[in-house]
């Protein structure tokens, strides 16, 4: 799961429950060591427990004793280390007084933690629904890349046969990315969005058309056709009204 998302799930879920405050250390370690114990109990769960966690800088052991670290891995995409979400409960400082606090692994931000494993638990629902909506998500988006890919394919080994040239499709990110052979050694290089792909599919030909009239004149050797958004990059252009 993504930063972002964990962070709004703990941020909705933790703010508003009512804090737990311990001074004494001795009764702080025995409330970790008796949420650890309880999440052990549920079996069912997929939950991986540590005393230590990881800072911006690695690996870190800080009073073990009194923080937890629980990682919720994602069961429907393992793997990546966004796939994973982790919170780190432990005793902070406020006001003078030691408050029971619960955070995502890599954030400053704490939020009030009431001690209760009913409300761990019902946090890990949480994030096992969201991951679920993300994998759903996910599924569909890439069957829908992959039906319009199949759509592009088919349109270009058309026009291919049509107007006798070789091409090579790759797929990036949001797009696809078009190499076709221009006479012996011209490539012309065309990004497809999936997003619009019907409109860029129609300027193919035309493109194909006019890049073999300029081969022809011997000035093809390695044409791109690519959008330029950059302004950095624009502002190096030298503009047609310029002397």
């Amino acid at each position: 799961m993504r930063k972002k998302s964990l962070n709004k799930i703990t941020r909705e879920f933790f703010s508003d429950h009512p804090p737990l405050y311990e001074e004494n250390m001795s009764e702080q370690k025995n409330i970790i060591n008796s949420l650890k114990e309880k999440i052990k109990e549920k079996n069912n769960l997929n939950l991986k427990i540590e005393n230590n966690y990881t800072s911006y800088f690695g690996r870190k052991e800080i009073d073990k004793e009194r923080n937890l670290r629980i990682e919720i891995p994602n069961p429907y995409r393992s793997g990546s280390w966004y796939d994973r979400a982790r919170l780190v409960i432990s005793f902070e400082k406020e006001m003078g007084k030691d408050k029971l606090c619960i955070k995502p692994e890599y954030e400053k931000q704490f939020y009030n933690f009431s001690g209760k494993i009913e409300d761990l638990l019902e946090f890990y629902n949480l994030v096992m629904e969201k991951y679920r909506d993300l994998d759903n998500k996910k599924t569909k988006t890439e069957k829908i890349k992959k039906l319009k890919k199949g759509a592009v394919l088919a349109r270009i080994k058309e026009l291919a046969k049509k107007k006798k040239f070789n091409f090579y499709l790759e797929e990036l990110n949001n797009k696809l990315q078009l190499s076709i052979q221009i006479g012996e050694r011209g490539i012309i290089t065309i990004d497809i969005l999936f997003s619009k792909f019907q409109q860029e599919m129609g300027k193919i030909e035309n493109i194909v058309d006019s890049s073999r009239e300029l081969e022809k004149s011997g000035i093809v050797a390695n044409v791109n056709f690519r959008s330029l958004n950059n302004e950095y990059q624009l502002r190096h252009f030298t503009k047609y009204t310029d002397p």
